[in-house]
């Protein structure tokens, strides 16, 4: 009997605790941090004041500093992306030919715009089976069919990637479902055409979405540090029986006769991501001129995205993402960059 009343006296304890475990579990504990619409205002207030006091918001340590003050009391953690902004350093894969390679290394030299340079790092691509790595910003490909790896091509692009095509085309039938679809382009034998070539009226539009090639190309210093002059005639490209197609690609660079296209870019390939350009090759089958070279760099700069962050923390548990509109415009190489600024603040746990 004892040892019944001591097992009712255990399971009594048991339930007791039991219930005092449940009622303390149903108190709302407080939440880490500050409130989601404070910090919100925090990081408005924040992005105002630094770019009304004329913050730098390409030096990367100067940014993250002056973030760490305002939000250090706040247990906060924030990341900071830069968008329409050249990458300061582009990683390109090179599907192309000894010769080809040498060209392009000569062509991708690092370059300095607003006082702020970019670099870019050439590395090889086997021509035979080549890999899409999603390591590279960009991949150029030099004179190879890139029909066989179209599956490929479109993971790549839909990751966000790009791709610059060098390459001439002798007939028809070398126009497959790639050149068409990522690249937009289409034979048209009454394009061809000789004589100099420039940048089209709708390149040279602001609201264009290939503007940007355009104005890179006139701050991108050749060798002797002099910027090209405008309107610039380039005279060694390849004529090509070449169009873009309507609606699917952009002509940006065109024989000032014909029309026919030496540079079409098409962008938002794959899933709305992407950017792909095919460009003539030069008469001399090089990039020996100064003109071509800063025209690769240009369009380069353009395919390997325009947007990178500047600043990444881990963030699990998100609470803001602002968006902020300012601009940088340096006396040294004055060239007007409209950025938009994308700061994400919350909390790591």
């Amino acid at each position: 009997m004892k040892g019944f009343i001591h097992i009712v006296e255990i399971v009594i304890v048991a339930m007791v605790m039991f219930l005092v475990l449940f009622r303390f579990s149903q108190i709302p504990l407080p939440e880490y941090g500050i409130s989601g619409t404070k910090i919100k205002l925090m990081g408005n207030d924040a992005l105002f004041s630094l770019d009304a006091k004329g913050i730098d918001w390409l030096n990367k340590s100067m940014v993250e500093e002056s973030l760490e003050t305002i939000f250090n009391e706040t247990g906060a953690v924030f990341s900071l992306e830069l968008r329409n902004v050249i990458k300061p350093f582009i990683r390109v894969g090179c599907i192309c030919s000894p010769d080809e390679l040498s060209s392009i290394r000569g062509a991708l030299k690092s370059f300095t715009i607003n006082n702020r340079e970019t670099e870019f790092m050439v590395e090889e691509i086997s021509t035979e089976n080549p890999g899409f790595s999603l390591k590279y910003d960009l991949i150029i490909v030099g004179n190879y069919s890139l029909e066989p790896f179209s599956s490929r091509i479109s993971g790549f692009l839909g990751a966000g990637r790009g791709i610059i095509e060098i390459r001439g085309f002798s007939d028809e039938t070398e126009l497959g479902s790639v050149q068409q679809n990522f690249f937009g382009l289409e034979w048209d034998s009454g394009t061809s055409g000789s004589g100099p070539v420039e940048f089209s009226s709708h390149a040279q539009n602001p609201e264009s979405g290939f503007y940007n090639i355009y104005k890179y190309f006139y701050h991108i210093p050749n060798s002797s540090g002099s910027l090209p002059e405008k309107p610039h005639l380039f005279l060694n490209f390849t004529a090509q029986h070449i169009a873009q197609k309507e609606g699917r690609s952009e002509g940006v660079v065109l024989q000032h006769a014909s029309g026919a296209p030496a540079l079409v870019v098409n962008e938002k390939i794959v899933g709305g991501r992407g950017r792909a350009a095919w460009l003539s090759p030069a008469k001399s089958n090089d990039l020996k001129d100064e003109d071509m070279k800063i025209l690769l760099r240009a369009v380069a700069a353009w395919a390997a995205g325009q947007s990178y962050n500047i600043i990444k923390n881990p963030i699990a548990k998100e609470k803001a993402v602002l968006h902020y509109y300012s601009a940088v415009k340096r006396p040294e190489n004055p060239m007007f960059q409209p950025i938009e600024i994308v700061l994400t603040l919350g909390y790591i746990y």
